[in-house]
């Protein structure tokens, strides 16, 4: 027996709390909460309008003054998001998003960090 179990006595039993109960205790958890909800409610919107080409190399940024900003992987995937632009504005807009007009960015993906190459070490004999 611990010489120290007497004196504190047992600890409380402690449940996990779910993330979304936590955040939902402060506005300003909430406010983020409500602003990574709609970015990710975009997310899906664009998967299912974009073909699957563009839409797993195009993430999208904020919705400013009714335009919203798409950052793509590299140039090639502007140029063709940058065509299908009317199309998707239109989309966008039946779905119900206040979106105006698209800027699109390029915004390259950080490459992998390359393995490690083992080198073979030579001892005297």
């Amino acid at each position: 027996m611990n010489r120290f179990s007497k004196r504190f006595g047992p600890l409380p039993a402690y449940r996990p709390q779910p993330v979304s109960e936590v955040l939902n205790r402060t506005d300003a958890f909430a406010a983020l909460r409500a602003g990574v909800e709609q970015v990710a409610s975009l997310q899906r919107d664009l998967a299912a309008l974009l073909p699957d080409y563009l839409a797993n190399h195009v993430e999208p940024g904020s919705i400013k003054d009714g335009t919203l900003t798409l950052f793509a992987a590299h140039n090639a995937l502007a140029a063709r998001l940058r065509q299908v632009e009317p199309r998707l504005l239109a989309d966008l807009q039946k779905r119900g998003w206040p979106v105006s007009a698209l800027r699109v960015r390029v915004r390259p993906k950080d490459a992998p960090e390359p393995p490690h190459v083992k080198r073979a070490r030579m001892t005297s004999v």
